[in-house]
């Protein structure tokens, strides 16, 4: 074994721990030391193998020796690589299990199955598609050694899906589901700004039309949450008392309010005026003064379509609201002088974007 760290010892006595084909379980019967957790983990989840195989070979420091009857090949060992950060996630984790539950402990183990076999797989793949020899062994299927990194991701969910019960990892990250298309392009635009509020979540949409829109909600919510996402939602109130319509949602759905942002009545109306004419005068290639001049209404969605009757009469609010919204998250994404201007921050698109910084 590589690493000589002396890892805690821990009572792990009768929690069971994943076998080697991530189906089956197994008994820790006994209390035994971190450094023997380690050999038997080790011993159950990574084979032995013959380095020269593996793409890497000659330039991993944890690898076998050569072959003394052939230096073209190597001894047979566990991946070093693997052993290793199995190894450090031990000595990491171990500290902070001593006064849990052993669902939390079987979870910690689930979590070093994952991350072992995702460090040993990764190894191997990317180590394969990185040495020329390799890939010209397999021809006109060499492709398919890229495409096997795929297989890489069921490993990497079941990490983080294990990892959202120990706080200390602090592995989970963030999806907001939002109501439609428009929502979605403006924040993968915002994405774009580089400011850190924006580019660490995921955003996925729940699109759909009447009482379909709660079970396609429930459906992404049972998802992200099986893959240890926490999971924020914006909906649209539609005129409706959006507290009522936020705290209905929150109470249906099992999430916490806080954890819900709702339009009065939906993105367009929430876009301040000055802005929406700067998006329209882009969209439509019209001056701002065109814009503004067909534009004789206090709410923003019937301003659009004013607009739009007077300089676009063949053109609808639904023909262009993802365009609209794609370029008005290119003028906010560009202009970084947004979120220190007040009057655009207690606009309800300005709380919306503070409620996303905020995940």
């Amino acid at each position: 074994m590589e690493n000589d760290n002396n890892i805690q010892i821990v009572d792990m006595e009768g929690i069971s721990f994943l076998a080697h084909n991530g189906v089956d379980r197994k008994i820790l019967s006994k209390v035994i030391s971190g450094n023997d957790l380690l050999r038997l983990l080790c011993n159950e989840w990574l084979p032995y193998i013959e380095c020269h195989k593996c793409g890497r070979w000659k330039t991993c420091q944890y690898a076998a020796l050569p072959h003394p009857a052939n230096p073209h090949r190597s001894l047979e060992k566990q991946c070093g690589v693997a052993e290793q950060a199995l190894s450090v996630f031990l000595n990491a984790g171990l500290p902070h299990l001593t006064e849990v539950s052993e669902k939390i402990k079987m979870e910690f183990l689930d979590a070093a199955f994952y991350l072992t076999q995702y460090v040993f797989q990764s190894e191997q793949t990317v180590g394969n598609f990185l040495d020329s020899d390799i890939v010209s062994y397999y021809g006109e299927y060499s492709p398919l050694i890229v495409s096997n990194l795929k297989y890489l991701r069921r490993y990497m969910d079941g990490l983080c899906s294990s990892l959202r019960h120990i706080s200390e990892f602090r592995s989970t990250q963030s999806v907001l589901l939002v109501e439609g298309e428009s929502e979605l392009r403006f924040l993968k635009r915002m994405v774009t700004s580089s400011m850190a509020g924006f580019r660490y979540h995921e955003y996925d949409t729940y699109s759909g039309t009447g009482n379909r829109i709660n079970k396609r909600i429930q459906m992404l919510l049972n998802h992200y949450h099986a893959k240890g996402y926490d999971v924020y939602l914006q909906i649209d109130a539609d005129g409706k008392n959006f507290k009522q319509v936020s705290d209905s949602a929150a109470e249906s759905l099992g999430l916490k309010p806080e954890r819900i942002f709702a339009f009065t009545r939906d993105f367009e109306t929430s876009i301040p005026r000055n802005i929406a004419i700067k998006a329209l005068s882009i969209l439509l290639n019209q001056e701002p003064s065109k814009i503004n001049g067909a534009w004789t209404t206090e709410n923003t969605s019937a301003g659009i379509k004013q607009v739009l009757a007077e300089l676009a009469p063949k053109t609808s609010l639904n023909d262009i609201k993802v365009e609209l919204a794609h370029t008005l998250g290119d003028l906010l994404a560009s202009d970084y002088t947004w979120y220190e201007n007040e009057a655009f921050m207690n606009s309800e698109l300005g709380r919306f974007l503070s409620f996303v910084q905020n995940i």
